[in-house]
């Protein structure tokens, strides 16, 4: 028995949607990988190489960049300082954010709504670069990568969103913790941080990628070259238009700056992109469940 004409038309329209669906989805993910495409294909090539490049697929490579790149003490430097930066703040942040969310997380406690609204206020209203230099430069934090942790240890968003998704743990369970003897401290990292691996990884994630890309505060902040982050030293590459090593003055012929600039950006960027699929499972999971309005 043949089905009715009015079911076919709206199975007919639905499968026309997917395709259209999934054409502009591949296109729109075209559109955001061809930069990271184009800048690791022109990381290796040569000058002359690059001269003929048609956009799409070159004749040859060369590791010339990479080589230059990793004979530089800044690269090393600059690693060994991010790395520092990254993993002691994306500890810190979640320590404070996770505490902090947890006890705005609980029932009401005296003063509650005010310290909340002066968290909220500080998310539109902050006091500036020059009070903040000062108070960097008045705690002796001057050239020190402790100035590049400490001003960063809380994201009010995320804590916003880290609070959202305790409140949605069923409150039974702490109940029941409560009855067996157990204080604030030990429900909250014995049983709320255990349940709660979606927004801790997607915060983290986050917080991992603030501290690795952040540059300003170390361009205000650090004098000395040797603390340098990656980033900063990145920036100072691509904002004088050439290279200062010595190595490339030499090669000069064979290797352009541009892809010694491209061949930096993908040096930079790698670690991050790694790190991404190991927590991209929780990712979607966090932000929807810490996205709810309680």
């Amino acid at each position: 028995m043949k089905e009715p004409k009015i079911k076919q038309r709206k199975k007919m329209r639905f499968g026309i949607f997917d395709v259209l669906n999934y054409v502009l989805m591949v296109l729109l993910a075209l559109i955001i990988l061809f930069p990271f495409y184009n800048a690791i294909i022109i990381s290796f090539l040569s000058e002359k190489e690059l001269a003929h490049f048609n956009g799409i697929w070159p004749d040859s490579f060369t590791l010339d960049a990479y080589k230059v790149i990793f004979s530089d003490k800044w690269v090393f430097n600059g690693y060994k300082n991010s790395i520092i930066i990254t993993v002691v703040g994306t500890i810190y942040t979640l320590f404070i954010t996770a505490t902090c969310a947890y006890g705005f997380s609980r029932p009401h406690f005296k003063g509650k709504s005010l310290i909340f609204n002066i968290f909220v206020f500080t998310m539109f209203f902050g006091g500036g670069m020059i009070p903040s230099y000062i108070l960097i430069k008045n705690l002796g934090l001057m050239n020190n990568l402790l100035s590049l942790i400490l001003p960063s240890g809380m994201s009010v968003y995320y804590m916003l969103l880290m609070r959202s998704f305790f409140i949605n743990i069923p409150s039974s369970i702490k109940e029941a913790a409560m009855l067996d003897g157990a204080g604030e401290w030990t429900i909250l990292f014995r049983i709320i941080l255990p349940l709660s691996k979606p927004i801790i990884a997607t915060v983290g994630l986050f917080t991992m990628v603030d501290y690795w890309n952040a540059w300003f505060n170390a361009m205000l902040y650090i004098n000395s070259a040797d603390k340098r982050p990656l980033q900063l030293a990145l920036r100072e590459i691509i904002n004088s238009g050439a290279s200062t090593s010595s190595l490339l003055l030499q090669n000069i012929e064979k290797l352009s700056t541009q892809s010694y600039t491209m061949a930096s950006v993908v040096v930079t960027m790698l670690p991050i992109m790694f790190i991404y699929p190991f927590l991209q499972k929780y990712f979607v999971k966090g932000i929807l469940i810490g996205g709810v309005k309680e």
